[in-house]
């Protein structure tokens, strides 16, 4: 016995060492020799100061190179180089691996250019491009989102600011159903109802509404405002829309209604394409509503 150490000796490799006493019933010099020279683990190399280091079963799949920290920390040293701060010129070390991805020392120094804009409605602190006069920090805050309530539907829908203060429908459906039909289709119902055609006023289809429905003859008749048709396009996209319903189209401008007198008379040049012989009796309606 040696103060509080305990000198013993291995019964395996009769390698003598010490324990302390409270580790008297120790009687091996280590797990090697403990499990009667029957280890299932591996010994390596330490590929910084080349010693043999044991390392057991559980802990081979680590791969681990080091015997130590130590050594571990000392070959990491070795291998990060030193760079030059173009900011404020101070030395920072970085990894070998990873030194193209540095190019400052800090954080402070990679923003110091950076600009930071308090956006004029919130107040709220952003980065800006530098290159852009950027007063808001969102588009929300660029262009509040208004929003207004439909006169007919009551329905809340958002619009631009532009428009919100003369908008006053949520769609065309909503604005013809509040202030009714127009003087052209007035006179065109009034002509349809003295020639005893059957008609059904701003029938919907899918998402278009036709301004009269003739079911005996598969025919949308379309009265053609100056104002809501001015593009052509459109009224050639409804028209193919409405013939995958078996409907043809047949259109009637506001100036042929306000330059003819007889508009019963205009109805039947119109519509002769589309009426049955009197010999043949009327076909049923290839649409239904």
């Amino acid at each position: 016995m040696r103060g509080n150490k305990i000198i013993k000796t291995c019964p395996i490799c009769h390698v003598t060492f010490t324990v302390n006493k409270k580790n008297a019933a120790k009687i091996y010099c280590s797990k090697q020799c403990q499990m009667g020279g029957r280890h299932t683990g591996e010994t390596r190399i330490c590929i910084h100061c080349g010693k043999p280091f044991y390392r057991p079963k559980s802990r081979i799949a680590r791969n681990e190179k080091y015997c130590s920290s130590k050594c571990y920390y000392t070959a990491l040293s070795a291998a990060r180089i030193t760079k030059i701060c173009p900011q404020c010129g101070r030395e920072f070390t970085v990894k070998a691996s990873e030194a193209d991805r540095y190019t400052v020392c800090s954080r402070k120094c990679r923003t110091v250019n950076t600009k930071y804009v308090i956006c004029k409605r919130c107040g709220k602190v952003f980065r800006a491009e530098p290159d852009l006069n950027r007063q808001y920090c969102s588009e929300t805050c660029r262009r509040p989102p208004q929003y207004v309530t439909c006169r007919k539907c009551g329905k809340v829908f958002r619009e631009v600011p532009s428009m919100a203060q003369t908008r006053q429908f949520c769609s065309f459906s909503c604005y013809r159903s509040f202030y009714g039909e127009t003087v052209p289709e007035k006179r065109v119902r009034e002509s349809l109802i003295s020639l005893d055609i059957h008609f059904i006023p701003e029938a919907p289809v899918s998402r278009y509404s036709i301004d009269f429905l003739l079911p005996d003859l598969n025919v949308a008749l379309e009265v053609d405002g100056i104002y809501w048709h001015r593009d052509p396009r459109k009224d050639e996209r409804k028209a193919i829309f409405l013939q995958g319903f078996g409907l043809s189209v047949c259109r009637i401008s506001e100036i042929e209604i306000t330059d003819n007198p007889d508009l019963p008379s205009l109805l039947i040049q119109k519509l002769s394409p589309f009426l049955k012989s009197s010999l043949c009796p009327l076909q049923p309606p290839l649409f239904h509503l």
